[in-house]
C-alpha cells in the first residue's frame, strides 16, 4: 500500500507543474452505496487524494489504468496500472473523478477490519536498511522517483539513468571518481534504448565484481528465472514494495 499512495501522490504532483494543493481525506464508508463489484455490504476505509491539476479528459478516464497508457509525454503508464493491481490484490477498489482543467480525485476503497486494531502478522516481511550508493536504470520516471524515495528511506544514496548507455557512462564515471555503486538495478526492457540484458555485460566489463539486479514488469521473461546465466546477481518483478526491494538488496550484498 505504500507504493499505491506514493504513486498517487507522485501522479498528483506531476499534474500540477505550476504548483498547487493536494488534499488527502480518510473516511469510513459503507460500500453498499457505491457500485463496486465484490464489495457490496462491506464496510470500507476510503482514502481520497485530490489535486488541482489539469485534470483528465472524459474520454481518457476509462483508459488511465490500462498498461502503457499515459497522458504524460514522458510517461509509460505503469504507475496507475501498478496502483490498480495492488489495490485489487488487497480486495479493494479504486475510483477516479475528474474534469479537464478541474483537477482529479482518486479514491481507494479498502475493506475495513472489524473489532479493533489489526495485529501485525508474524509472517510480515522485515525491512533491511543499509548504506551505500545505488544506480537505478529505468525508462519510467515514476519508477525512478518512487524507487528513489524508497531507497532514500532505507538509507541509500541514489543516481538514475534512463537507458543502458547512460547507466554504463554513469557507472564508469563513478568508479573513476572513487565513489562507485554498490548495487545497480537494470530494467530489462527499454523501448528505443539499450536494455538490461545488454547493459549488464557493459557494467561487468568495467568491473566484474558488480552486483546487478534485473528488474522487469514481465515475470515470464526467462531472464528473471535464470538471471545468473546472464550475469545478474538478483532479480525483482515490478511492481515491488519496500520489503521486496530491501530484501533483494540485502541478499545480493551478502553473496
Amino acid at each position: 500500500m505504500s507504493q499505491v499512495f506514493n504513486n498517487l501522490l507522485l501522479n498528483a504532483r506531476q499534474a500540477m507543474p505550476g504548483g498547487g494543493e493536494i488534499q488527502i481525506n480518510v473516511t469510513n464508508s459503507h460500500c453498499v452505496s457505491f457500485d463496486i463489484p465484490g464489495m457490496k455490504r462491506c464496510n470500507c476505509l476510503a482514502v481520497s487524494i485530490k489535486d488541482e491539476g489539469y485534470g483528465i479528459p472524459e474520454g481518457d478516464l476509462k483508459k488511465i489504468f490500462d498498461p502503457y497508457y499515459s497522458t504524460k509525454e514522458a510517461g509509460h503508464g505503469l504507475g496507475l496500472t501498478s496502483v490498480f493491481s495492488i489495490v485489487q490484490k488487497h480486495g479493494g477498489h479504486i475510483d477516479v473523478q475528474s474534469e479537464a482543467g478541474k483537477g482529479a480525485c482518486f479514491t481507494v476503497f479498502l475493506p475495513a477490519i472489524q473489532g479493533g486494531a489489526a495485529v501485525q502478522s508474524s509472517e510480515d516481511k522485515a525491512i533491511f536498511k543499509g548504506r551505500g550508493r545505488i544506480l537505478i536504470m529505468d525508462d519510467d520516471s515514476q519508477v525512478r522517483e518512487v524507487t528513489g524515495e524508497m531507497l532514500k528511506f532505507l538509507g541509500y544514496e541514489t543516481a538514475f539513468a534512463r537507458e543502458g548507455e547512460e547507466a554504463a557512462r554513469l557507472f564508469k564515471e563513478a568508479i573513476e571518481s572513487g565513489s562507485g555503486f554498490d548495487v545497480v538495478f537494470l530494467d530489462l526492457t527499454i523501448p528505443g534504448g539499450l536494455g538490461g540484458r545488454e547493459a549488464v555485460q557493459m557494467l561487468l566489463d568495467i568491473d566484474s565484481r558488480t552486483k546487478v539486479i534485473a528488474s522487469s514488469g514481465y515475470s515470464s521473461d526467462p531472464i528473471m528465472s535464470t538471471f545468473r546465466e546472464y550475469g545478474f546477481s538478483g532479480a525483482i518483478v515490478k511492481p515491488y514494495g519496500i520489503e521486496e526491494l530491501s530484501e533483494v538488496i540485502n541478499k545480493v550484498r551478502k553473496n
